[in-house]
């Protein structure tokens, strides 16, 4: 018997996110990966744009200083996973459509 190959498919992300006139990238292979590879500072305040692209589609979504200070600051356990959940709400709903 021939053993088939099997393919697996690559579900790449590519996130931007832009704060205050600085720009911050990161590639991964799920929401949770792509949010760990930020490389951000401790400072980073202010409302920001996400834009999400998966498969040529493209999502923004305008982000208040209080998510982006959670997800990406110093924040306590708690807020910090309730910014995740939301902010990750957009990386589902690009899987959706």
């Amino acid at each position: 018997m021939k053993k088939g190959t099997k393919r697996i498919k690559s579900f790449t992300y590519k996130a931007t996110l832009k704060v205050l006139g600085r720009i911050y990238e990161a590639t991964g292979n799920t929401p949770d990966e792509v949010l760990s590879n930020f490389k951000t500072q401790d400072w980073i305040k202010g409302a920001g744009v996400l834009i999400v692209e998966k498969d040529g589609i493209r999502k923004e979504k305008i982000i208040s200083g209080n998510h982006i200070r959670n997800v990406f600051g110093m924040a306590s356990g708690t807020m910090r996973e309730v910014s995740l959940k939301w902010v990750k709400s957009l990386f589902q709903s690009i899987i959706l459509n």
